[in-house]
């Protein structure tokens, strides 16, 4: 019994905050770094996860995360869903620049018509998926659900784009843009999301905890005031850069 209770308490004290592997999260990793993971009663652990929003979503709906920075859409599209989750922030008002890629060696040059051709995503409900419909629809077309080739991640998309397994796959423009430097993946278009990128997620269990609710909105603040500063630093770009591998 009292072991049990140690491991109570021990999850108790731990936030797990999950998002993908990107520079819009580059102000929480500053702040986790400047804390040293330990923050306001609570011990920080922060969860990379390059399959994306719908990867998160999953990972929150089996307790093995507590926060998740998704997708506005594949929040939204979970809410549809009935999925019980709990919207507490938007974190990145700006929209998403979705990049439209396929390999390089591939013949194709535009992206409509769309009939017939096979799109990548990392999963259903994920937004590679939901804003690959969305593309089709703003261009008057629509997408079958056998058009989709589920890859978990951009390193599944380059190999299915690579062997033209599939012919399309949209992810977020700069993160890829190394991929298309190398000669691996072109652009062949680009979708600007109608939305805010980002937002701060979790279970409504987790949220009613009064100490959560505290230790979270503390940690939100100042990650925010990182980001603000961000904007007026002159070596801002050069960290963001070195971080994630980017020119």
């Amino acid at each position: 019994m009292r072991n049990l209770k140690r491991r109570m308490e021990k999850n108790f004290n731990t936030i797990r905050l999950a998002g993908v592997p990107e520079h819009f999260n580059f102000p929480w990793l500053s702040w986790l770094q400047a804390h040293q993971y330990r923050a306001f009663g609570k011990e920080w652990k922060w969860q990379d996860f390059p399959g994306g929003s719908g990867a998160m979503l999953a990972a929150l709906l089996e307790d093995q995360t507590d926060l998740a920075l998704v997708l506005t859409e594949s929040a939204a599209n979970a809410i549809i869903q009935g999925i019980d989750i709990q919207p507490l922030a938007v974190y990145v008002a700006s929209p998403l620049v979705w990049g439209i890629f396929s390999g390089a060696g591939n013949p194709l040059r535009q992206v409509s018509p769309v009939r017939g051709k096979k799109y990548a995503i990392s999963r259903f409900g994920s937004g590679s998926h939901l804003v690959a419909r969305l593309d089709a629809g703003l261009r008057g077309e629509s997408l079958e659900e056998n058009q989709f080739l589920p890859v978990q991640n951009l390193e599944g998309a380059r190999l299915a784009l690579e062997k033209q397994e599939a012919d399309l796959f949209f992810w977020e423009k700069w993160m890829t843009k190394p991929l298309c430097d190398q000669g691996i993946l072109k652009m062949v278009d680009e979708r600007p999301a109608p939305w805010a990128a980002f937002v701060l997620i979790c279970k409504p269990a987790f949220w009613k905890n009064e100490n959560n609710r505290e230790s979270v909105t503390k940690a939100f603040g100042e990650v925010l005031e990182i980001a603000g500063n961000l904007k007026v630093d002159s070596q801002a770009p050069g960290k963001i850069a070195k971080a994630y591998h980017l020119n």
